[in-house]
């Protein structure tokens, strides 16, 4: 999914669950954006790779340059993820 999609279905009024993925050792952030009858994607750029922030303040500020905020109209309030380290080498 791309900014666009972000945008558009905003507008159409469909429910988007936004959610920041982190992981504690690598020091990004990803935006997986969930939509209505559909898998989790990650928002991916213009050249189909998923796009990464390198804090948390950054993420925020794009989603507010998007028009995205803690409480916009057709998307769920933001959820940060944070996946176990434990889980990873198994």
């Amino acid at each position: 999914m791309r900014v666009a999609d972000i945008k558009r279905a905003q507008r159409s009024g469909p429910v988007l669950t936004l959610n920041i993925i982190t992981h504690s050792g690598l020091g990004r952030y990803a935006l997986q954006v969930c939509a209505p009858g559909s898998a989790p994607q990650l928002l991916i750029d213009a050249r189909g790779l998923p796009c990464y922030w390198q804090s948390l303040a950054e993420l925020r500020r794009a989603l507010r340059r998007w028009g995205v905020g803690p409480v916009s109209p057709g998307v769920i309030p933001l959820v940060v993820v944070v996946p176990q380290d434990e889980v990873i080498g198994r």
